[in-house]
């Protein structure tokens, strides 16, 4: 009865961790869509304004709440998401879902993912094919995992480029 007990949790665990990830692709895959109309139908209320730089916050909801800003630069008339948290284990399984997303949706040549790791800093950048020199340049997508070597806090921030990013 006990391994029958044992067996189960690890089944529903295994269950619950794959319908999570699935979600967290949902997640981004609505953001990447949304980053086409440079985030129009998830941008909220004005936060605040500096030096041209409008911060907004981002009505997409997702496994982490209501998350991320919204970034407008009235200089260059530019506009990316950004989202900052500590890292945890849904961070964790964020990040997981976000590497098979980004593997499954930009293959090479058409896209390149330029993976940047070291023991206290990970950055990962999606861009479009930068071997062809006629074809215009376009970063979709950074994320990074950085550890403070002062309190070891382990961060993640994730930014989106909206189309006014090319």
């Amino acid at each position: 009865m006990k391994t029958f007990i044992t067996i189960l949790i690890l089944a529903l665990n295994s269950i619950c961790t794959n319908a999570q990830q699935q979600n967290d692709k949902t997640d981004i895959g609505e953001l990447l869509e949304q980053a086409k109309t440079n985030f129009k139908s998830i941008t909220g209320v004005k936060k605040s304004e500096k030096d041209g730089l409008i911060l907004y916050a981002c009505t997409h909801p997702s496994i982490f709440g209501e998350f991320g800003d919204i970034f407008k630069d009235t200089k260059t008339g530019t506009t990316n998401y950004s989202m900052f948290v500590n890292y945890n284990s849904a961070t964790e399984n964020f990040k997981k879902a976000l590497d098979e997303y980004l593997e499954a949706k930009f293959p090479e040549p058409n896209y390149y993912i330029f993976r940047d790791i070291d023991d206290n800093f990970e950055e990962v950048t999606v861009m479009s094919d930068i071997k062809d020199p006629k074809k215009p340049k376009k970063t979709y997508l950074i994320y990074t995992v950085d550890v403070d070597p002062t309190n070891n806090q382990k961060t993640f921030e994730l930014v989106i480029y909206g189309l006014s990013a090319l």
